[in-house]
């Protein structure tokens, strides 16, 4: 990497060559499935799906999640009902999810930040919907057993868009639907274009930075449209299925170990890797207020480190806390091990400042 930047959006990228021994996509969903062109797009189309075919009337969300995605499946004739959950709750009360044990009702579970525990609930009614966004390789996807499973793919694969449902029971998945190609296309299309130009960024290449920033935003600015209620282009399928996930999980994991030993212990570091087998969504930590979060944030962003927020405007007090203390930073397969040692020294400066 010429220009060193840490974080932010994918850039693209074709150092991944095919080969024999890689596994991808289609090798870790052993069911049928569906790719669409957004995880907000494959959770509506599941919910859609069971208020058409299995009279459901109630989903209950996790209060600690994506509003923009929330407010998406508003459009929808279902209740939204949020329930106590998030990466700070110690205890995942599976119990609790007795009472709903109807068929009305769909009980939606996220994997928060890809390591949690598998949080199974044994209901004979009631549905329930696993959301994989933050691991696509798991072991809790390889022995799920929900009706469905959703997940959004562009958070961990350098992809424009894209996301992807499936069935772990075997149930029959929602009709395919196309939806409205020329607006997927131009919001897909759109968004690689700066993949493409942001490549040439980091390359050291003659590109502004406002020259691909606009090219995402404006994109993503479409994303909660419901025209974008379809399928992937043709390409976005082809490109999903090119990448070795095995390689870039394999990077990622090394790369998290190594900054989780470099990481000074005044840091609180939320998920301590110890299983090498799985693969967080990236390096949270967790501070001590949102002011000192705050601070923490502009002191990286003055080091070209760009951490994310995972997700603003929470409602529930737990949620709002949590989310104004902690920062997200990425320490995907974009990273050298060089890049690593050094971003973990910017990381150990702020306390020394």
């Amino acid at each position: 990497m010429l220009s060193r930047e840490f974080g932010s959006d994918f850039f693209y990228t074709n150092q991944f060559p095919l080969s024999h021994d890689a596994l991808y996509l289609q090798d870790y969903i052993k069911h049928d499935y569906c790719l669409h062109y957004s995880g907000r797009t494959a959770l509506y189309a599941v919910l859609e799906h069971g208020i058409k075919n299995l009279g459901w009337k109630n989903v209950y969300i996790p209060e600690y999640f994506c509003h923009e995605v929330i407010n998406y499946q508003k459009q929808l004739p279902i209740n939204i009902i949020m329930y106590k959950d998030g990466p700070y709750v110690e205890n995942f009360n599976v119990d609790a999810f007795d009472e709903l044990d109807q068929t009305e009702n769909v009980i939606f579970i996220v994997n928060y930040f890809g390591v949690q525990i598998p949080k199974k609930l044994s209901l004979k009614n009631a549905h329930v919907i696993e959301d994989h966004t933050h691991s696509l390789t798991s072991d809790w996807v390889k022995t799920s057993d929900a009706h469905f499973c959703i997940a959004s793919l562009r958070k961990s694969m350098p992809i424009p868009t894209g996301g992807i449902y499936w069935s772990p029971k075997g149930l029959a998945l929602p009709e395919k639907n196309t939806g409205n190609k020329d607006f997927i296309s131009a919001s897909f299309f759109m968004k690689l274009s700066g993949m493409f130009l942001k490549s040439d960024y980091m390359k050291g290449e003659n590109v502004e930075k406002s020259d691909f920033r606009k090219l995402y935003l404006d994109s993503e600015s479409m994303f909660g449209d419901l025209h974008t209620q379809g399928e992937l282009p043709e390409f976005g399928e082809k490109l999903i299925h090119s990448i070795p996930l095995s390689k870039i999980n394999r990077i990622k994991r090394e790369n998290y170990k190594i900054l989780q030993a470099k990481l000074s212990k005044k840091f609180n570091l939320l998920n301590v890797l110890t299983d090498t087998t799985e693969t967080p969504l990236g390096f949270i930590l967790v501070m001590n207020n949102k002011e000192e979060r705050d601070d923490f944030k502009s002191y990286l962003i003055e080091k070209s480190i760009y951490p994310a927020v995972l997700w603003p405007n929470q409602v529930e007090k737990d949620a709002i806390d949590f989310s104004e203390k902690f920062i997200f930073l990425h320490c995907d397969f974009r990273y050298s091990e060089e890049d690593i040692e050094y971003l973990s020294t910017i990381l150990n400066s702020y306390y020394s400042n």
